[in-house]
């Protein structure tokens, strides 16, 4: 008989239009590290007497589906959680599109680059057509095929801004945003593409704290190998947290309340979507206070909650009815060497900051993290040895009266929207 593995695992997730109903189709395909979602219903201990020392028959209780999920910090897929978390984001373009071809030599006469389907040719003497005039030298060949090609009328050329150096023609997208992700390129020259399309473009997905509609997710957990599948449903996310360290995985954890569970031994959510992980590394991770790093901090850690209240009616079905997020609260710890003062000034001052903790990829692919207005309460300092002292320091966020803002979760990357 096969054994359910976690390896086989696999989960997918929908926003719900309806509370408690899962959708029949718009699941996304989600990497995970660990889950323990599932509906429970504990019993209640019979307390009946005159029948001696034998128990009765214990009374099943309410059915309650509260759980954390363990993800990878994919600059893609926590999307999903962030909008189950805090709403819907507002995405705005963000980077262009960019590429390079870089030469080792002198393009051959008749030799070509395609951009996006349009053919330009290197010649020796111009006549007529997409063609770029050989120079002297390799500098001198690609100016020429710079300035070819932003003059141009095509309209797939015109898309793109050229740039030459000594040895390479740099491509950049005109427009902000993915559109340029699928620009493609082609040589039959010597040089070398940096991709068969344009990459790097990217979208900026800003989430805020205190949205007033958190849409509710269907979650399925799958395992093949017993053909079983756990749809749960009517999830909300009470809670989101990362840790920053020096090294490691970063893998933020979602506490989620739930309504109840269905099971199949065929997947309800048909064929997921699927976004490839890109994981951001603990490694490039940065703490900023006020716009500027944050130095000795060795260890940190942020907390977003809804407090979500559970509708707890008295139903014949035993689940809830509703959540319904109540005051939010962000909280962060920081543990950091008693090198300077700068958090302990700020605690004895009573002074809220500003507080950041973000991860980059690169341009095109980060997550920050911002809290406009972190207050921080005085810590002790301990002395535990001859080693060096350190403090924790425990903060809470609060609204700016004067700008109104709260908490921005700022997602980039190449996902057209959530």
């Amino acid at each position: 008989m096969p054994w359910a593995r976690g390896a086989n695992a696999v989960m997918a997730l929908a926003f719900e239009t309806t509370y408690g109903v899962a959708p029949s189709s718009g699941f996304a395909s989600q990497p995970f590290t660990q889950s323990n979602l599932g509906a429970e219903q504990a019993l209640v201990t019979d307390d009946t007497l005159g029948q001696g020392r034998n128990p009765s028959d214990p009374t099943f209780d309410v059915i309650t589906n509260d759980g954390d999920v363990t993800v990878p910090a994919c600059v893609r897929n926590m999307g999903y959680w962030l909008k189950g978390g805090l709403g819907a984001p507002v995405t705005t373009a963000f980077a262009a599109a960019t590429g390079k071809l870089t030469f080792s030599t002198q393009p051959a006469a008749n030799s070509t680059i395609t951009l996006n389907g349009t053919e330009w040719t290197f010649v020796s003497a111009l006549t007529t057509g997409n063609q770029i005039l050989i120079g002297a030298n390799l500098a001198a060949t690609l100016t020429a095929a710079a300035t070819a090609l932003n003059g141009s009328a095509d309209t797939q050329t015109a898309k793109c801004t050229y740039t030459a150096d000594a040895t390479s023609l740099t491509i950049e997208h005109d427009t902000l945003g993915i559109a340029g992700n699928t620009y493609t390129l082609e040589t039959t020259t010597t040089a070398t593409l940096s991709g068969d399309t344009l990459t790097g473009g990217a979208n900026k997905h800003v989430f805020t704290s205190g949205g007033t509609v958190l849409p509710p997710m269907s979650i399925e957990v799958g395992l093949p190998d017993l053909l079983k599948y756990f749809m749960n449903y009517g999830m909300g996310v009470n809670s989101l947290k990362m840790s920053a360290a020096r090294s490691g995985l970063l893998s933020p954890v979602v506490s989620l309340f739930g309504k109840n569970e269905s099971v199949a031994t065929t997947s309800q959510a048909g064929t997921p979507s699927v976004k490839p992980t890109k994981r951001l590394a603990q490694f490039s991770g940065a703490i900023k206070r006020n716009g500027v790093a944050l130095g000795k901090v060795t260890a940190g850690d942020w907390t977003y909650s809804n407090d979500l209240e559970k509708g707890e009616d008295i139903t014949e079905t035993g689940d809830i009815s509703d959540l319904t997020a109540s005051v939010w609260s962000f909280l962060v710890n920081m543990t950091v060497r008693f090198a300077d003062s700068v958090l302990l000034d700020q605690a004895t001052n009573k002074s809220p900051c500003e507080l950041s903790f973000g991860w980059k990829i690169d341009d095109s692919n980060s997550f920050t993290v911002t809290a406009a207005r972190v207050f921080i309460p005085k810590p002790k300092k301990p002395i535990t040895g001859p080693k060096g002292i350190q403090m924790t320091f425990a903060g809470r966020a609060a609204l700016d009266p004067d700008t109104g803002a709260g908490v921005t979760f700022e997602l980039v990357n190449d996902v057209a929207g959530y």
